[in-house]
């Protein structure tokens, strides 16, 4: 039996230790997909992985979950016992409905954030240029996109949530001086956010010409070499960077702390892994958040708008699999009523009749076919087999396409 898989660690069920550990940059996310899909079995693959989950769709054999962890913990350095611990495992409709949730924001820290969005669909587009992935994959990740887009309009409006905003809602200095590491995405959202509040503030980057991309002067930007000096200046830094250690230590911050006043500092990472080292906030004026720290998001009525919004989007898409998957059972049942009306309408009344008598076929077939894709949604094959032998078509033949993709 073929079926949709999904194998996740979450800042739901993982603690951060394993999580920073388990998170991958685009190229790592890859070389990861690629190795699961030449599992035995597995028919596509793909990975999502974010500063708060890192998840693994696959298609094919339904017990691929044991052997994906597998080859995670081989990416990751972290023992297949730890990952399965914390595993979340899904399969079929709950697998889809998780990935549906997580695009509109629903499954993240922040609940209804929107940067999920552009990293599924980032993620999706990704996948879709490599062999790793398939039909399957790229279906279920456009749909979960489009949902989340949805989900987002009829839950947003002009404050809609984001882990930006949290941010620097939890800071106590984010109306002073602030500083932005970092030139990728989360670096422009915060940035973004700094200029809606009409903020000052300047960007570190690895190079300078990256971090001018997020400022309006030239002045404002610097490369790492000035981040000693740029911290001393800073009241509040904002750490989002892509880097697999930490940039920021001890000595670094202690050293920025001695070239001012007694101003206390904030710092925020975003980063996964952890960009700014723990020690740092044993510093004395200096107060460390970290990824972990920051929740909120959609209130009541929102949240209750973004979920119906992912029910009724995937209760399309299972509607949509379904008419795929009985396909040759829908098209052998509108032949056969169309050919009936036609022979009747022709006899009766000649061969004008003929438009007449198709879109009076189509009226008929209108609810037979709709009940057709749910009962596909269901993988009920019996029934539609009884229905198919009822209306003199041949069950066998027609729902073994469906009897495969379930």
């Amino acid at each position: 039996m073929r079926a949709l898989t999904l194998v996740a660690i979450t800042h739901h069920d993982a603690p951060f230790s394993i999580l920073e550990r388990v998170t991958l940059a685009a190229e790592a996310a890859d070389a990861l997909a690629a190795d699961l899909r030449a599992l035995q079995g597995i028919d596509e693959a793909a990975v999502l992985s974010t500063c708060n989950r890192t998840e693994l769709y696959l298609t094919g054999a339904a017990d691929s979950a044991p052997a994906a962890l597998e080859v995670l913990a081989s990416h990751t350095g972290v023992p297949t016992t730890d990952l399965a611990r914390s595993a979340l495992v899904l399969v079929g409709d709950d697998a889809s409905l998780h990935l549906f949730r997580v695009a509109s924001g629903l499954e993240s820290r922040v609940v209804g954030e929107g940067e999920i969005l552009g990293q599924v669909r980032a993620a999706a587009a990704r996948t879709s240029r490599t062999a790793s992935s398939g039909p399957t994959l790229d279906d279920l990740f456009r749909w979960a996109a489009a949902t989340g887009r949805r989900a987002r309009r009829d839950a947003g409006g002009a404050a809609r949530p984001s882990l930006a905003r949290t941010a620097l809602d939890a800071a106590p200095g984010s109306g002073s001086a602030t500083l932005v590491i970092g030139a990728g995405v989360m670096a422009a959202a915060v940035t973004a956010e700094l200029r809606g509040r009409h903020l000052q503030y300047r960007v570190v980057a690895r190079r300078s010409d990256r971090a001018l991309r997020l400022t309006r002067r030239a002045d404002e930007a610097a490369d790492m070499a000035a981040l000693a000096d740029e911290i001393a200046g800073a009241d509040l830094v904002v750490c989002a960077t892509g880097a697999r250690s930490a940039i920021i230590d001890r000595v670094t911050v202690a050293a920025a702390l001695a070239r001012r006043s007694d101003r206390p500092l904030t710092v925020i990472d975003l980063s996964m892994p952890r960009n700014v080292a723990a020690d740092v906030a044993s510093l004395a004026g200096v107060e460390l958040i970290h990824l972990q720290d920051l929740h909120g998001g959609h209130g009541d009525l929102q949240l209750r708008r973004a979920s119906d919004a992912v029910k009724a989007g995937h209760e399309r898409y299972r509607l949509w699999l379904a008419g795929r998957a009985a396909g040759p059972v829908i098209a052998a049942l509108r032949q056969r009523i169309t050919d009936i009306c036609l022979a009747e309408a022709e006899r009766h009344l000649g061969a004008e009749a003929a438009v007449f008598a198709r879109r009076l076929a189509g009226k008929v077939l209108h609810e037979p076919t709709v009940a057709i894709k749910e009962l596909s949604a269901r993988g009920d094959t019996e029934a539609i087999d009884a229905l198919a032998a009822a209306l003199g078509l041949e069950p066998p033949p027609l729902t073994e396409a469906m009897r495969a993709a379930s």
